[in-house]
Formats: structure tokens, sequence, C-alpha cells
């Protein structure tokens, strides 16, 4: 069972890794850090998410970014998402 603070502290982890290795993979590469973000899908609830989810897919393939963050609220939280 995942519990608050085992959460925080994974994603507190996952945060530093990431903040460590797009940087040094940028300055490897001698390009710009390059980062997509999306917020508020609303799979469950917006009628043509499953496009508009596919389209930003499509734009971030296109636009060769290093990282995808997806911000929050996804999908109504129930078991079966």
């Amino acid at each position: 069972m995942q519990t608050r603070l085992r959460f925080i502290k994974s994603v507190a982890a996952s945060g530093a890794c990431v903040s460590y290795a797009l940087p040094v993979r940028a300055a490897m590469d001698g390009a710009k850090l390059r980062i997509g973000l999306i917020s508020d899908a609303h799979k469950d609830v917006i009628h043509d998410a499953d496009a508009r989810l596919q389209s930003f897919v499509d734009a971030m393939e296109a636009s060769e970014v290093d990282a995808i963050f997806q911000l929050g609220d996804f999908c109504i939280p129930k078991p079966s998402n």
C-alpha cells in the first residue's frame, strides 16, 4: 500500500533524477532543453479527449522534445482508471 510519505519521497526522488539528467543531456548535446507540458486532459469528461491527447503527442514527437510532463487532472480517480 502506498503511503503519503512514500509517495512524496518517490516524487521527490523522481524530480531529482529528472532535474539532473535532462540538463546534463542537453548540455552534452550542445542543444536547448525542450520540454512538453500538458495538464487537465480530463479524459473521462471531455468528449474528444483522445483526439486532443493524440494531437499533443504528435506535436511533441514532431518537436523532438526531451521530456513530457503531465501536470494533473488526467482522469477521474476511480478504480477502473
